[in-house]
């Protein structure tokens, strides 16, 4: 038998059923009120319903079927409704966040059921709105308890995921333009629970997921989305290209994020701005002095002006102690281990080149190179009072201090700067020197020249890849002056990814010691600065 409902409760109900009717999602999900603000019209909704006697679960829930689905074709509508009812019954003024997340997170189980109909797109909206302030409540729970466990971040994802799942059925369809805008704006939501539990590389399964769906799409350029949804889809694509060293596309999602957010967001703007600089600077594009300016770059001229100067002169042991003076506020934002590691090869590319710049050797048909010997020498001083670093493990199981760095090893970084195309040349190991291909190419690959999308690590061994003299062709000998006709055994070449020292590429000084040496520092494809 059915329950008897409250006149106020009827009213309700039937109001709802003709928003369902009519497919209102806008309308609709004014009716769900999921926000931590109760409004006027939940607050009476609650009132009615605690007041009112409370008739039996089974009761109630027939009761609801017969005024929204007296057809009985979308019974789990009927229980997304009920469910609602309880959320809002159950809360009361004393009811604390946990308890709040708990109720919130198991109607929103029955929303994602509901969703998952024919008719379900009349719930985009709710859809939406309820994964925001879910995702926004377990962050908060979480941030709260602080034990590590982030618990509540973990339900929440679990709740969410299956949100967004069920947010990319039907968005090929041309007209369910609501759709997609719900599916990006729970991806932004999933970014941020993978996001707090350091599930980064979960990001990459969700881009994938909608891109197979939506093909086409342009997020961070359609207008149909909003200007807050575009730019956190484009931070977040950042953060996903950033952990994967693709440090030329985070730049450029990160520069796409920032110039999508509001100049009075000067919070959100920061978080960003520090994450577009430090892409930019591991890829040798430098802060100008117009960004510094900006009131959102707050001590960024204090933190990376060090490191830029120390980077173009290839020094590693200014680079270490200007890295280590700002530690505590490059660990807050996270970028401190990156520029550590990522920005190596940047370095050893800059030495390489300085060296070159002041002891190099061109020849008069312009074939420029430069003797292993110096750049050893060059590196020793260089790299000298460095902090001992953790080189493996020993064999009673404790960290092993001891770097061997030889002039074998500054070998196998050459050549794996050379597999990277930071330099367009090969290593004669008989004469022991790093020699450009021809004249008509500079030994130092342009900056503005490289397209390497992986900034990868390189130090790892005493060997390396490269390409050495044992691999150049007949033609390509013709050319080199000097190169010796004598083919020599090649031991430090393979065929794997390069394993040794750095990582990157950057610029030069304001002076070029080598006599006719290609204009390295006048080169503007060469010492490049982010323009804003």
């Amino acid at each position: 038998m059915a329950a008897t409902l409250s006149p106020f409760l009827a009213s309700w109900l039937a109001a709802l059923s003709a928003i369902l009717a009519a497919g209102d999602s806008e309308t609709l999900a004014l009716f769900f009120n999921v926000d931590a603000r109760l409004s006027k019209a939940t607050i009476q909704l609650r009132q009615d319903v605690t007041q009112y006697s409370r008739p039996d679960e089974d009761a109630e829930a027939d009761a609801i079927r017969v005024i929204i689905d007296p057809n009985e074709q979308w019974s789990s509508i009927v229980r997304m409704v009920h469910g609602y009812i309880q959320y809002v019954r159950s809360l009361d003024a004393d009811i604390g966040l946990a308890q709040r997340f708990d109720r919130l997170l198991k109607f929103l189980n029955a929303v994602s059921s509901a969703a998952d109909n024919n008719s379900g797109a009349v719930l985009n909206r709710l859809v939406l709105n309820g994964a925001k302030h879910l995702t926004r409540l377990g962050i908060i729970c979480d941030n709260l308890r602080n034990d590590g466990s982030l618990q509540y971040t973990e339900q929440a994802h679990s709740v969410v995921q299956k949100l967004f799942n069920v947010s990319l059925k039907g968005v090929r369809i041309p007209h369910e333009l609501g759709k997609r805008e719900t599916s990006v704006g729970i991806i932004n939501c999933l970014f941020k629970l993978n996001s707090k539990m350091g599930r980064v590389g979960s990001m990459t399964t969700i881009i994938i997921n909608l891109q197979n769906v939506l093909p086409s799409i342009t997020i961070t350029s359609d207008t149909h989305f909003s200007t807050a949804q575009r730019c956190t889809y484009a931070y977040f694509i950042g953060i996903e290209c950033f952990q994967n060293a693709q440090f030329l596309k985070a730049a450029t999602s990160f520069q796409e994020s920032f110039d999508l957010c509001h100049p009075s967001f000067l919070r959100n703007r920061r978080k960003i701005l520090i994450h577009l600089v430090t892409s930019n600077v591991i890829i040798g594009r430098f802060p100008s002095q117009t960004l510094y300016s900006l009131p959102e770059a707050a001590q960024f001229r204090d933190v990376f002006t060090p490191i830029v100067i120390a980077i173009k002169l290839g020094n590693f042991s200014s680079f270490e102690r200007a890295l280590l003076r700002s530690k505590k506020w490059l660990v807050h934002f996270g970028v401190f281990h990156d520029l550590e590691i990522r920005c190596e090869t940047l370095i050893w590319r800059n030495l390489i080149k300085n060296v070159f710049a002041v002891s190099g050797n061109t020849t008069k048909s312009g074939i420029e190179s430069i003797g292993l010997d110096k750049i050893y020498e060059a590196s020793r001083i260089l790299r000298a009072n460095l902090n001992p670093r953790v080189t493996g493990i020993t064999q009673h199981g404790k960290a092993d201090f001891s770097e061997r760095f030889k002039e074998s090893s500054v070998l196998s970084i050459v050549l794996g700067l050379i597999d990277n195309g930071w330099f367009n040349g090969y290593v004669n190991l008989e004469k022991g020197m790093l020699a450009g291909w021809s004249s008509k190419s500079r030994l130092v690959t342009r900056l503005a020249d490289v397209r390497n999308q992986y900034v990868g690590m390189l130090w790892g061994g005493e060997r390396g890849s490269g390409v050495t003299e044992k691999e150049i062709t007949g033609d390509e000998k013709g050319e080199k002056s000097g190169a010796s006709n004598t083919v020599v055994p090649n031991t430090a070449a393979i065929s794997n990814p390069p394993v040794f020292g750095g990582f990157g590429f950057g610029a030069f000084g304001p002076t070029n010691g080598n006599r006719g040496g290609g204009g390295y520092a006048t080169d503007p494809g060469d010492d490049t600065e982010m323009e804003f």
